[in-house]
């Protein structure tokens, strides 16, 4: 049923895929959970920036950035600075400076093509920023739902692109597919929410002193919808049959199409959380920005580069704090579930593990038997 098309034919046979037109056979799927011999190869065999792990924030740093920032947009409110035009050049200003400064560790001087590597990530940052500027800006009322769309092909387009010149001859490029056209309802689903949801915000090309607030503390909200779901994903096994399936996509194969590779029951479940925060919106008469925030950095969390890009436009700030000061990003958090499945179930590291394993009725005993049974074997 399900199968992948890598876009690298060259690569050594070891690391070749089926094609599109073979069945897939059951050593072609790979096992939820490696053995500790195989995950330790796969650790030793990653990039430095792919070994990063993700542990989530604290509750203290959140809420100060949280406060901070709050107060930041407040005074660009007050200036008029949080126009939709003010904030893309903002933007276009600091990437450049965020590359030298906050992703030194990143690139290697003395390398030519990590220099260039750098400059390219810089422009894919603008180029993107551009288009999803332009989409927020002029494709609103009852086309917003098509901006979700056009924006996915934007990311795959830069993502596919950045791949072919840099990493072509190294690694595969796994397209992977399913044989049940229900497994692709996912983004006619999202994007009928987002259309629902433009009956209930407003839509004008600048943000105010509200728009900051309400986005941070949605992003609590789906985690807490969205992490409590997953971890109980991993508990009941006839919907851990189904996430295993999205689960093919190990942590170094992620790229944006991986999103919407699953199981359609897994898919509408894992999305519970947007649709919470498609309410919340609704039910607080926001402008249209803030959902659109979360949904430009819930795309990117299986982005093949989301470690090097961007991953906010109008809120970047929050996203350069991180940087600079080296805490998690909302981006990266998730990658890491997909090299170890029983850990960081949230979206973006907003509420850690143990929160899940010590109030969610039946999930501590359950992963408490699956370690078990992993050591056994």
């Amino acid at each position: 049923r399900y199968s992948s098309s890598p876009t690298n034919t060259n690569a050594p046979p070891t690391q070749r895929t089926m094609p599109p037109s073979a069945p897939a056979t059951p050593q072609d799927i790979v096992k939820p959970y490696p053995s500790t011999e195989a995950m330790s190869k796969k650790k030793e065999t990653q990039p430095v920036i792919d070994s990063y792990k993700s542990s989530g924030v604290t509750v203290l740093y959140y809420w100060t950035k949280f406060a901070v920032l709050t107060l930041y947009y407040a005074i660009l409110s007050h200036f008029g600075l949080l126009s939709f035009r003010a904030r893309l050049i903002m933007f276009c200003l600091i990437a450049p400076i965020n590359r030298v400064v906050a992703q030194a560790a990143y690139t290697d001087p003395k390398n030519r093509m990590s220099v260039v590597r750098s400059l390219f990530t810089v422009l894919v940052d603008i180029t993107e920023a551009c288009v999803y500027v332009y989409l927020q800006t002029y494709f609103t009322g009852n086309y917003w739902w098509s901006t979700l769309i056009l924006q996915i092909i934007c990311v795959a387009v830069t993502e596919i692109v950045q791949y072919k010149i840099f990493d072509s001859s190294r690694s595969d490029y796994e397209v992977k597919t399913s044989d049940d056209p229900l497994d692709y309802l996912l983004a006619i689903v999202v994007a009928g929410t987002f259309h629902w949801l433009s009956w209930h915000v407003t839509f004008h090309p600048s943000l105010d002193a509200f728009s900051f607030p309400l986005f941070a503390t949605s992003l609590y909200l789906f985690d807490a919808v969205f992490g409590t779901l997953h971890a109980y994903s991993h508990c009941i096994p006839w919907i851990h049959k189904k996430h295993m399936v999205h689960h093919q996509y190990r942590r170094s194969d992620l790229n944006a199409f991986a999103n919407f590779y699953a199981d359609i029951t897994d898919s509408f479940v894992m999305n519970c959380g947007f649709f919470f925060v498609a309410f919340y919106f609704a039910v607080c008469g926001s402008g249209h920005i803030p959902m659109a925030e979360i949904s430009f950095v819930a795309l990117h969390t299986h982005a093949r580069y989301s470690k090097t890009q961007s991953h906010l436009v109008f809120f970047f700030e929050f996203d350069l704090i991180d940087l600079w000061l080296k805490r998690d990003r909302l981006s990266t958090f998730h990658a890491r579930h997909h090299d170890w499945p029983d850990e960081n179930f949230a979206g973006f590291g907003l509420i850690q593990d143990d929160l899940f394993r010590a109030y969610l009725p039946g999930v501590p005993e359950s992963f408490r038997k699956r370690r078990a049974s992993v050591k056994t074997e």
